[in-house]
């Protein structure tokens, strides 16, 4: 078999994997269920008493009482809400006889503001307001991607972790399921967790396109490999000329179709020509 036979059978079997691939990701794209989502989370802390650690005679007091006597601390967060999922979530998507935001369960909200937002619209529509130690938000739209980050100032025992979670109900989205998680940075992930980092599409993604890339770059490969040129003489002869412009002279076996090498000489080319 020679090198162009293999290249058309690897083309064919590139264009039916490409097939293949097409099919699959057009029947993903087609019944994958579009749904929002709300990705909550902690993306940064601050304890202001580490400020009275660092620097002599500052001394943190709250209401005339000094933090570090009362074993108590003022704590920073800022807390970033994400639509992550697929689909807009619209104000007819809430439901009004409930109210929707973060609750924090432990401590004292001292005070809170809108510190970012992804666009203009949410930053002048959210209006929170605190509520016995709720955070409660109005009902506004949040489309794809958009987010905006909640920054909360909370007076807490000095030994207390942060805890808070969501409220709320939105169409579409498990109320169950919605955690507020600390930000986990990439490069502190395994390498297999690297690999799979990401949403149930990308992966899917990631998937159906690492195979695809091996194949073309199979395929370039035998593109671009030293392909000889084959002259036909006869029936049962063969010139074949190399990259390096070398002519060998080849008999074709009439019982098992093998090429046999017969000689390299420069006087049969000419005899036949």
């Amino acid at each position: 078999m020679t090198n162009i036979d293999i290249f058309k059978k690897s083309l064919a079997v590139f264009i039916g994997l490409l097939t293949v691939f097409g099919v699959i990701f057009g029947l993903y794209t087609w019944f994958y269920e579009k749904k929002p989502n709300l990705d909550i989370t902690i993306i940064n802390e601050f304890n202001v008493l580490e400020l009275r650690r660092n620097v002599n005679e500052l001394y943190i007091m709250y209401k005339d009482n000094d933090l570090e006597q009362t074993k108590e601390n003022i704590r920073i967060i800022n807390i970033k809400i994400e639509n992550n999922g697929n689909a807009d979530i619209l104000k007819s998507m809430f439901d009004d006889t409930i109210d929707w935001g973060i609750q924090i369960n432990k401590g004292e909200i001292l005070s809170f503001s809108v510190l970012s937002a992804s666009n203009k619209y949410i930053s002048e529509n959210l209006l929170p307001i605190n509520i016995d130690n709720k955070i409660i938000f109005k009902n506004i739209i949040i489309e794809t991607k958009e987010y905006f980050i909640v920054e909360i100032m909370i007076l807490m025992d000095e030994d207390e972790l942060i805890d808070a979670q969501y409220f709320g109900k939105i169409a579409g989205i498990n109320s169950e399921n919605i955690t507020i998680n600390k930000k986990t940075l990439v490069e502190d992930l395994t390498f297999l967790e690297k690999f799979i980092y990401g949403g149930v599409g990308i992966n899917i993604l990631r998937f159906l396109i690492i195979p695809l890339i091996a194949i073309i770059i199979f395929c370039i490969i035998i593109v671009i490999a030293p392909i000889p040129k084959i002259t036909q003489y006869s029936s049962n002869t063969r010139v074949v000329v190399a990259e390096n412009g070398e002519k060998k002279v080849y008999r074709v076996s009439k019982q098992n179709g093998n090429a046999l090498y017969l000689e390299d000489t420069y006087s049969i080319l000419k005899e036949k020509n």
